[in-house]
C-alpha cells in the first residue's frame, strides 16, 4: 500500500499536478456550472414515453418544457430512424433544448421496421402523429400546430408527408395542422432525379421504391407541388455533404418556382476549437435560423 501511495505522488508531482487538485469541490463546482456554451453539452431531460402503435420500437418520446404554464404548447416531430431520442451529444440533443426553452414540446418518432416498405414508413409516422392529436388534451399539446423534422432521409419522408397528403388525412390528421418542415441534412427529395444521377443510386431506389412510376411517385415530394403542401420549408445542410446539399438546394428551388415559402442555409461542419460550428449551441451561432424558422411556422412572437 504504500509503494502505491508513493507512486501516486510521484505521478503527480511529473504532472506538475496537486495531488488534491481534482478532488477540490470549489473546482469541481465552477466546472459543472460552466455556461453550456462551453460545456458543448445540453442539458439533460428525461423524456415520457408513449405507445402509439402495437410493435415494440413504436413509442413516442415526448420532451416538455420543465416549467410548462398551462397553455398547450405547439409541436415539434422528429423523424428518427437510429434511436428512440434525440441521442446523446449531438445537435439534435441542442435541438431539443432550444425547443422546450422556448416552450416548444419535442416528439421523438422512432422508425425501426425491418422492411423498407415506404408506404409502411409513412402510415407509422403518421399515427404517431394521430396518437399526439387524439391525447394533446391530457399531454399539454396544441396538435393543430405541428412542425416535422427530419434528418438525413427521414427528411425526405418528413416531406413527402407535408407535400402528399393522403397520408396524414388518411390517419385522421388535418393537412392543415402541418405548419412547416425542416429537413437537416435531408437528400432524396426529387426521387426521378436521383435515379438519372448513376446506376447505383437508381438501383437503390428502384429497389425501395419501385420501377413504375405510379409506384414511386407518391413518394417524391417533387412530383406533388400543384397539391397542397406545408406552408413553410428550411433547408439546413452541411458543407461537407454534397449530396444532401444539392437535394435541399435542388428541392428549395422547386418550392420557390411553385410559389411556397421556403429558406436554404448552408452551416459548417462542426469544429472543436471554433463553439459556434457547432449547430444551435451558441443562440447566434451555426443554426441561428433555425428557431426564428420554426418560431414562425408555429405563429410564435420571435
Amino acid at each position: 500500500m504504500r509503494k502505491i501511495c508513493f507512486l501516486g505522488c510521484l505521478v503527480f508531482l511529473s504532472l506538475g499536478i496537486p495531488a488534491h487538485a481534482q478532488f477540490d469541490p470549489l473546482s469541481q463546482l465552477e466546472h459543472n456550472n460552466r455556461g453550456t456554451a462551453i460545456r458543448l453539452t445540453a442539458p439533460i431531460a428525461s423524456p415520457e414515453k408513449f405507445d402509439y402503435g402495437r410493435r415494440s420500437w413504436q413509442k413516442v418520446s415526448l420532451f416538455v418544457a420543465e416549467d410548462r404554464d398551462p397553455t398547450p404548447q405547439p409541436v415539434a416531430v422528429l423523424f428518427s430512424s437510429i434511436s428512440g431520442r434525440a441521442g446523446s451529444y449531438s445537435m439534435l440533443e441542442w435541438l431539443r433544448y432550444r425547443l422546450t426553452e422556448a416552450g416548444i414540446a419535442l416528439a421523438v418518432v422512432p422508425y425501426r421496421g425491418l422492411r423498407e416498405r415506404p408506404g409502411e414508413r409513412l402510415e407509422s409516422y403518421a399515427s404517431a402523429i394521430a396518437y399526439l392529436r387524439e391525447h394533446e388534451e391530457e399531454l399539454g399539446l396544441d396538435a393543430d400546430r405541428i412542425v416535422l423534422a427530419g434528418v438525413r432521409r427521414e427528411a425526405h419522408f418528413a416531406a413527402v408527408l407535408a407535400t402528399n397528403p393522403q397520408f396524414l388525412e388518411t390517419a385522421g390528421v388535418p393537412f392543415s395542422s402541418l405548419r412547416g418542415v425542416l429537413s437537416l441534412d435531408g437528400l432524396g427529395f426529387d426521387i426521378e432525379a436521383r435515379m438519372a444521377q448513376g446506376d447505383f443510386t437508381r438501383s437503390y431506389y428502384r429497389r425501395h421504391f419501385g420501377r413504375d412510376p405510379e409506384d414511386y411517385l407518391p413518394y417524391s415530394p417533387a412530383a406533388h407541388l400543384d397539391a397542397p403542401v406545408a406552408p413553410q420549408f428550411l433547408f439546413f445542410a452541411n458543407e461537407e455533404n454534397e449530396d444532401e446539399t444539392r437535394d435541399s438546394q435542388g428541392f428549395f428551388d422547386l418550392l420557390q418556382t411553385a410559389g411556397t415559402e421556403a429558406q436554404f442555409v448552408i452551416y459548417p461542419m462542426p469544429r472543436g476549437d471554433l463553439v459556434e460550428t457547432y449547430p444551435f449551441v451558441e443562440e447566434e451561432g451555426s443554426g441561428r435560423e433555425v428557431m426564428p424558422f420554426i418560431r414562425s411556422a408555429l405563429g410564435l412572437a420571435p
